[in-house]
């Protein structure tokens, strides 16, 4: 178990660094979510969705999607990430893919 939380934070503070954040945030619960929202180019409202109970699964779905996006990766990866982000995720951050942008699906405009 340790090593699976510390394969997490490495590979997650990547995904965070990639994009310009402090890699640090994703140890701070609930802001790490944020920062992902935020790194996918969500808003406030969309954000607020994953911490809707019932919804939340719906929205993370989105996220995982925006975020593969944002990095350029494409459709399997991004299956990865919603079936397996335990693993994907941190592959994110240690891969040699490069923050892009928010370059949504789901962002309203």
């Amino acid at each position: 178990m340790c090593v699976t939380v510390l394969w997490v934070v490495v590979g997650l503070s990547g995904v965070f660094a990639k994009a310009g954040w402090e890699g640090g945030l994703c140890l701070v619960p609930l802001v790490n979510i944020v920062v992902l929202g935020q790194i996918a180019g969500w808003d406030g409202l969309q954000i607020a969705g994953l911490f809707v109970p019932g919804l939340n699964g719906f929205f993370w779905i989105l996220l995982m999607i925006d975020l593969a996006h944002a990095f350029g990766r494409g459709t399997v990866f991004t299956l990865g990430m919603i079936l397996m982000p335990m693993v994907f995720l941190p592959l994110l951050g240690l891969d040699d893919s490069r923050y892009l942008g928010p370059n949504t699906i789901f962002v309203a405009s």
